[in-house]
């Protein structure tokens, strides 16, 4: 019996067990690998040295530039969830009622 794609139903099957076999092959190979190569302890690291240029004194920055930041870190997972969802949504057709209502559960 020959489907739309040309091949027998003895010809996909036989060529699903190849693909099967494959598949085992591969994660053997990745196992195999793995295990030669994964570390008998997790390396030690030292802490990094801190960078002078990641952050600029705080006489040179204005008074709102850490507003994000310091506003980000109050929130609690639950409302930083609600905040992700609201900036996902922004870019969408929605219905401007729902977008409220998360509104409304920040507050």
């Amino acid at each position: 019996m020959s489907g739309k794609s040309g091949y027998t139903a003895a010809q996909l099957m036989a060529m699903q067990r190849d693909a099967a076999e494959r598949v085992r092959e591969m994660q053997r190979r990745a196992r195999q690998r793995m295990e030669q190569t994964a570390p008998a302890s997790p390396p030690q690291r030292s802490a990094p040295a801190p960078c002078p240029a990641a952050s600029p004194p705080v006489a040179e920055r204005g008074p709102f530039q850490d507003f994000p930041a310091s506003l980000l870190r109050q929130l609690d997972s639950d409302r930083m969830l609600i905040l992700l969802l609201l900036l996902v949504l922004s870019g969408e057709d929605v219905e401007p009622g729902l977008k409220l209502a998360l509104l409304w559960l920040l507050l």
